[in-house]
């Protein structure tokens, strides 16, 4: 909207003024053209509520000149800068899709992934300037302007740093400067550091998740009190269905002490583009999950709306559904009586084709020899009469081969080379029996748990298959390349077939990923690592030494460091897996909540919703022999790495 103001039309250096687009208390911003060049720029004069002092025109032009070098895409550049009259001004290329502060106004709410994508290259922007030495100072959402394309620039930078060395008053007191609503509680000090641009930028992802500012108040000092010594609502309480991972990044950017927020806007940037990766990849597992299988309450309720809406059609409806009901009824006992007598007709033939073929090969020779201890191929067949004179000759022909797997069967990944054991669909009981005094109530009550078929892989991930997919480009580096003992551990030849470690939940969901499988569910691992027995306490059975699991023996430990991961096949559950008790503890995907076996369902459980911690199973070689019991549970937080943790995949039996 095109506002009335006496420089509208005026000619200021050698720009013609065509309308004021935003006037504030520090600076009024115009739309001009370029009378050299003939394009559309944005002029930024400075005010200061008088003349600025020679002194201060002096350091402004030293202070653009150091602005005039960041070059970033997300930075909005400057083309040119002077004074007239002692009024300073900035001249930058015109960016027409207005700023986010405009769509905050308007109301809007963002998706948070939506909001992050938007809010990452700014990040990336600053984290840019701080390398340079520069810190802005005012982030906010009126600086953040929008191209026509949709990327997000980041504007005036150092503004607010000028505008302190002339010791203007604003509206936060004589020598601090800011926009009160997003200042950090070191900025009210006069203190910046570049934790305060992030705790800016949190605040800018805060009210785009929520449509609220954290802190609210009428005047500054209220604001300023709230920022120093106040508690925010989380943004949960606002957005629900926010991710609990995306709270807890605000939540850190948001930290009062400036030291505990993230060590960088680089780490800030690391950490929101792998949560970005980790959320929406759970969510994708979940849903193709759940597509297959919906919960039956879910069931019930749609059926109740079918049965509300088929009271509502009107009788001829129901007299045709009648009707056409009976003729399919007629149809498929008149075909169930054809294929009938079709079926009499084949075990006949069949029956004459087995009597000549035992003539031939009476002892059956390459029959039984050729069934895989792998899997068994059976082969549906069919029957063709050929007429030759008189007799009638049975052929059979192979149509199609199909995979009947059963305990013990395996395949072997293309992707990575890991050896992946079948687990067969049925009913388990899962957590620990209430009379072994080692048993955590988190492990409680023992319940009855259907799973759908599934692969479980044999081993651990080792460090040769993770190096494949970091070679990818898909996966990043373990945090450490040591080991509890071994300076250098990951990278080492020597250690190839040992597992990786030093690596977080969310490195090892972009993993199993990468692999065209996924974390197992904690139920679907406590089955796999299940003993012949039952209720016993480890995969084996109950007897446990060295040669079974490494694990923390005494004073020393079998090994007091990580074994390849085959190094104990003596240790292997029911279902082949090895290295389920000990060596490392492994993610699986499910939250963590110590009361989850209470309200767990029957049916394939996922763990809950959400949570603060994941899952891990199995112990580890530093872990007494209590916590490498299979119905043990530990717990974890998603973006922890150590060097006693490492995971293992599972996939569906329905999948490729």
């Amino acid at each position: 909207m095109t506002v009335k103001d006496p420089l509208v039309g005026k000619i200021f250096g050698g720009y013609r003024i065509t309308e004021r687009i935003a006037h504030g208390g520090m600076a009024a911003v115009y739309r001009g053209v370029d009378r050299r060049l003939g394009r559309d720029v944005a002029i930024k004069l400075v005010l200061g509520g008088k003349q600025f002092s020679d002194v201060f025109l002096k350091r402004f032009r030293r202070e653009i000149r150091t602005l005039g070098g960041l070059i970033h895409p997300n930075i909005v550049p400057l083309l040119d800068f002077g004074s007239i009259h002692g009024v300073p001004y900035l001249v930058m290329p015109f960016v027409g899709g207005g700023t986010l502060q405009d769509d905050i106004t308007k109301g809007k709410v963002w998706n948070w992934y939506d909001a992050a994508q938007l809010l990452i290259p700014i990040a990336k922007a600053l984290s840019y300037a701080h390398s340079k030495g520069i810190i802005h100072r005012d982030v906010k959402p009126g600086n953040i302007l929008i191209t026509d394309r949709g990327d997000p620039m980041l504007s005036d930078f150092g503004l607010m740093k000028m505008l302190k060395l002339e010791q203007s008053a604003d509206l936060t007191g004589d020598g601090m400067v800011g926009t009160p609503d997003y200042m950090s509680p070191e900025q009210w000090v006069g203190e910046v550091v570049p934790q305060t641009d992030m705790y800016a930028l949190g605040i800018v992802f805060y009210i785009m998740v929520t449509g609220h500012l954290p802190y609210e108040a009428k005047t500054a000092p209220e604001i300023m009190f709230k920022h120093i010594s106040e508690s925010h609502i989380r943004p949960r309480k606002y957005t629900p269905d926010l991710p609990l991972e995306v709270e807890l990044f605000i939540e850190k950017a948001l930290k009062k002490d400036s030291k505990k927020r993230f060590a960088s806007m680089e780490e800030f940037v690391f950490e929101l583009q792998r949560i970005c990766e980790a959320v929406r990849l759970r969510e994708h597992i979940n849903n193709s999950r759940s597509m297959s299988k919906q919960p039956a309450a879910f069931r019930k309720v749609k059926w109740m709306d079918f049965k509300v809406r088929l009271r509502s059609l009107p009788v001829w409806v129901w007299a045709g559904g009648v009707f056409f009901l009976l003729s399919l009824i007629i149809v498929f006992a008149i075909f169930m009586v054809s294929q009938n007598f079709i079926g009499l007709q084949n075990q006949l033939a069949t029956a004459q084709a087995t009597q000549r073929a035992s003539l031939l090969d009476p002892v059956g020779v390459g029959t039984l020899e050729q069934v895989s201890q792998e899997s068994t191929k059976i082969a549906r067949s069919t029957i063709r009469q050929v007429e030759a004179g008189s007799d009638s000759t049975p052929t059979v022909e192979a149509t199609e081969d199909i995979d009947v797997f059963s305990v013990g069967s395996s395949q072997v990944s293309e992707m990575d080379g890991m050896k992946l054991m079948y687990v067969p669909e049925g009913i388990f009981m899962m957590g620990g029996l209430e009379e072994n005094r080692d048993v955590q109530d988190d492990e409680k009550p023992q319940h009855e748990v259907y799973l759908d078929a599934f692969w479980m892989d044999q081993t651990e991930v080792s460090i040769e298959m993770y190096q494949k997919c970091v070679e990818d480009g898909v996966c990043s580096e373990p945090s450490r390349i040591d080991s509890q003992s071994r300076g250098f551990y990951y990278g080492n030849e020597e250690y190839l077939n040992y597992p990786v470690v030093n690596v977080n939940w969310y490195q090892s969901s972009e993993y199993c990923y990468w692999a065209g499988r996924r974390l197992p569910t904690e139920a679907e691992w406590e089955k796999a690592a299940a003993s012949f027995e039952e209720n016993s306490n480890y995969p084996w059975g109950n007897r446990l030494d060295c040669s079974l699991a490494n694990y923390y023996q005494s004073a020393s430990g079998c090994v007091g460091d990580t074994v390849a991961v085959d190094a104990l096949p003596n240790g292997a559950s029911y279902y082949g897996v090895l290295g389920a008790a000990g060596n490392v503890w492994e993610w699986v995907s499910d939250w963590y909540s110590d009361d989850y076996y209470v309200i767990s369902p029957y049916e394939n459980p996922m763990g809950p919703d959400i949570g603060a911690y994941n899952v891990i199973r199995g112990g580890a070689f530093d872990y007494e022999a209590k916590r490498l019991r299979i119905t043990n549970r530990g717990l974890g937080g998603p973006g922890n790495s150590n060097f006693d943790g490492g995971f293992r995949c599972a996939m569906d039996a329905s999948s490729p």
